[in-house]
């Protein structure tokens, strides 16, 4: 029911499974696992970047605040309020939280539009990460316009590939979610279609 039995840690390491489920069925402490709280009243982090002034706010009511980093400014491109970022160095960051850091599946959506996708040399470039201390999650474009996303593993990260690849000079929304962490499967979706699935297992 979503409910917690007895006081933990989040993402502390659980000595015996706990008595209480998530709606979805998931345990909150599972033996031999990390402690997870139930995520089911929406995000942890809503960023709009509608503000057009100031630094970007989180409208998940988490405050997870952001600030605009190397260049990144507030823009307004075919009508939609949002921020501009280079391709290069431009990003936005937020101050690390456990909230931010899930231990038992993720999901990260976002509206992009690109102008050209990376070059070959590259590889790939980011668009959203949980970053180090610790790692969590990070979703790329692909030089070839697909999309990749690493989650964090029992010991080191799980990646996969979209089938599906994301489209120049328009606004498009993505979504790539994880149900893990020890049997991980991405899922990807753009625009609303499935764009690819992966199911990874425990460590790929």
């Amino acid at each position: 029911d979503g409910g917690v039995d007895e006081g933990f840690t989040l993402g502390g390491t659980c000595d015996s499974a706990d008595a209480d489920n998530c709606s979805d069925g998931t345990n909150v402490c599972e033996t031999g696992g990390l402690t997870t709280r139930c995520q089911e009243t929406g995000p942890v982090g809503l960023w709009t970047f509608d503000e057009q002034t100031g630094q970007p706010t989180d409208r998940s009511g988490h405050g997870h605040d952001g600030v605009l980093q190397s260049g990144a400014a507030w823009a307004v491109v075919n009508g939609r309020k949002t921020v501009d970022l280079d391709g290069s160095n431009d990003y936005v960051s937020v101050a690390h939280h456990s909230e931010l850091a899930p231990a038992n599946g993720a999901s990260v959506e976002l509206w992009v539009k690109i102008d050209a996708y990376p070059p070959a040399s590259w590889g790939y470039a980011g668009l959203i990460s949980k970053g180090d201390n610790p790692r969590n999650y990070s979703l790329y474009l692909m030089s070839s316009g697909k999309l990749h996303f690493s989650t964090a593993g029992q010991t080191s990260h799980c990646g996969s590939v979209s089938t599906g690849t994301v489209p120049l000079n328009t606004w498009t929304h993505i979504v790539a979610t994880n149900e893990g962490p020890y049997n991980q499967t991405h899922r990807y979706y753009i625009n609303g279609s499935a764009a690819g699935v992966a199911a990874l297992g425990g460590e790929s």
